[in-house]
Formats: C-alpha cells, sequence, structure tokens
C-alpha cells in the first residue's frame, strides 16, 4: 500500500482505497484574517498544527506528502525540514491557482516553494498552462481538480430560493481599467451586470456596486443556495477548468449556469447535469426559461446535485487520487 500525508481534506483521514492508506493532518481552521476555513486552503498553521505534522512525518513516513497553499508556521524552511525527515517522500503542491505572476510566469506560491516540490496537481487539462508549469516542476504536473464536498454537510437545499440568481466572484473592471484585469473581466462584468439589472440577484465577491461581504466554507455555500439559479462566469478560458465556484456551485441543488469551459462537454451534459452559455443573450434566454418553470429546475437541479455528488464529492475525488498515484507509480 502507499502511504499518503494530506493537510486536507479532513474527512479523508484514516481512509483507504485499492492503493492507498490517507493520513490527513489538522494543522489549523482559520485563514490569516482569522475566518473559518474548512476546505483547508490558505490555512495559517498553528503550532499545534506544526507538532501535528511533524509527528506524523516521523511515525508515517510517507510516500506521498500532498499540501495546499498555506501559511503562518507552513514555511519554505519547514518543507525543507520535513524532506530531512523522510527524504524518500515526493511533495505534491496541490495547486488550484491559476492567476500568473507577472514576474514569475507561475503561480507565486508554487515559484515560492519549487525548490521542495516534486509535482504539481492543478487544476485543468490546460496544455500550455501545463507547460508553464513544468518548465518549473521536472518531475511531473497533472489534473486533480483542488475541491470537492462531503455530501453529509454540504446538504441539498431546505427551501425554494430567496433571489432569482446568486453569483460568487469579484469583478476587476473600473473607469481606470475599462476592460479588467484578465482576459474576460469585461465579459463577466457585463454579464453580471445585466443579470443585476433584469433580476433579482445576491453577489458575494469585491468590486461589485451591489455586492455583500464574502463568506467561506459552508456559509458561502449555504448563501449559494440563496439563489434558484447559480451564474458562472470564469475571467479565465482554460481547458476542463472547475474551481471551488464549480464544485459548490454543482452540488447547490441549484442549476448552475455557467459561461462554457472549453473542453466540458467531457464532463458534463447541457441541460442534463449542468447549464451552459456561449454569449450573454443565450444566458438571458436560458434564465428567462429555467426561472419560469419551475419543475425543470428543480428536476435539473437533482440531476447535477446527483451527478457532482458521483464525480466531485471528497470520496469521489479519493478515487481519483488513487487512479492518479497508480498512473505516476507505473511511469
Amino acid at each position: 500500500m502507499i502511504k499518503v500525508i494530506t493537510t486536507r481534506p479532513l474527512c479523508w483521514d484514516d481512509k483507504q482505497t485499492e492503493n492507498l492508506i490517507v493520513k490527513a493532518i489538522d494543522i489549523g481552521d482559520k485563514l490569516k484574517n482569522g475566518d473559518f476555513m474548512l476546505d483547508g486552503v490558505g490555512t495559517f498553521m498553528t503550532k499545534k498544527g506544526k507538532k501535528n505534522l511533524i509527528e506524523a512525518f516521523r511515525e508515517f513516513k510517507p510516500n506521498y506528502f500532498i499540501f495546499a497553499v498555506h501559511f503562518g508556521f507552513f514555511t519554505l524552511a519547514f518543507l525543507k525540514y520535513l524532506k530531512k525527515i523522510s527524504p524518500a517522500t515526493k511533495f505534491v503542491h496541490w495547486s488550484g491557482n491559476q492567476v500568473l505572476h507577472e514576474k514569475y510566469n507561475l503561480c507565486w506560491y508554487t515559484h515560492e516553494m519549487k525548490s521542495c516540490i516534486d509535482y504539481v496537481f492543478t487544476n485543468t487539462t490546460d496544455q500550455e498552462r501545463i507547460k508553464i508549469i513544468k518548465k518549473v516542476i521536472k518531475k511531473g504536473v497533472f489534473t486533480l481538480y483542488d475541491f470537492g464536498f462531503e455530501p453529509a454537510w454540504f446538504s441539498e437545499p431546505a427551501e425554494e430560493g430567496k433571489v432569482d440568481c446568486f453569483f460568487g466572484g469579484g469583478n476587476t473592471v473600473t473607469e481606470k481599467r475599462p476592460n479588467g484585469r484578465f482576459p474576460f473581466s469585461k465579459s463577466r462584468s457585463d454579464v453580471i451586470t445585466g443579470i443585476n439589472e433584469r433580476y433579482t440577484l445576491e453577489v458575494r465577491g469585491g468590486g461589485w456596486p451591489f455586492s455583500s461581504p464574502g463568506l467561506q466554507g459552508l456559509d458561502y455555500f449555504r448563501a449559494i443556495q440563496n439563489g434558484k439559479i447559480i451564474i458562472g462566469n470564469y475571467h479565465l478560458d482554460l481547458e476542463r477548468y472547475y474551481t471551488k465556484r464549480t464544485i459548490y456551485s454543482g452540488a447547490s441543488g441549484r442549476p448552475y449556469l455557467v459561461r462554457y469551459i472549453p473542453g466540458m462537454e467531457n464532463d458534463f451534459t447541457n441541460h442534463e447535469n449542468i447549464l451552459w452559455y456561449k454569449s450573454t443573450e443565450e444566458c438571458f434566454d436560458m434564465l428567462d426559461c429555467y426561472l419560469y418553470d419551475d419543475q425543470a429546475r428543480e428536476d435539473l437541479g437533482k440531476r447535477q446535485r446527483k451527478h457532482f455528488e458521483l464525480n466531485h464529492s471528497w470520496d469521489a475525488r479519493l478515487l481519483d487520487l488513487d487512479r492518479l498515484i497508480a498512473r505516476i507509480e507505473h511511469r
């Protein structure tokens, strides 16, 4: 059996698959600002968490150590210390960050930790992005989505949505920067602004004149369920690029209407277990259709939830990890 230590998700602790034994180590549950962080990305590692991880390394001597972005005592020097405890362990950075540093043309955290990274697991199949990471991480870059959900915690909605639409995400379009920071920032701004003008909308994310404060974890998930339809609009066009927004929205039990993600037809079926649009006009047409057909909307939400339980729950993701590590081991 292949031994794995990971810093997230904690629901993987002491689980086994056909090939893996997993220890999920509690390193802390807060962000730098003190907010509770359920899924562990951005966790501020405490002294207790540092001790927990060191003890696990000494006792378990894992074949793989999988970590996300973390702060506090989780430093490059600390990673080097763990390497000394278990030199044979392969260190894997599990990264969902596709915002590239202007100087390094790479996720800043991957660049900062690169001397202690053997592999990167990323959340897109886009070959151009994978090539960028491979220039720095020579041993290998593979696709493994960095979010899942625990169905028992992320339960189906208990009541009807309070507003027509929900969107979680920021806006970088300003008077000084009319096209925004990213390739599709202007498109996102136009769609969300148009929805706000036509329907009732709840927005969680910065930069909008009509947004509410951001939320984390289950609080964010419950806010998503306030919408009868969840809106997705990524400001990057990357092949099969799925983030926390995708997973939480898909699990919400509300139809997820997202701007088309290249290659997503390999993973989803439009109008069957998700909705996608390719233009602002198509987005509004689909909203009109599903907002005024309660039964179709409810049926789609249930089919979508089932699809995400089968393919994107943490249990499903653990099987994905099993298959991926088997692939790496047999290269």
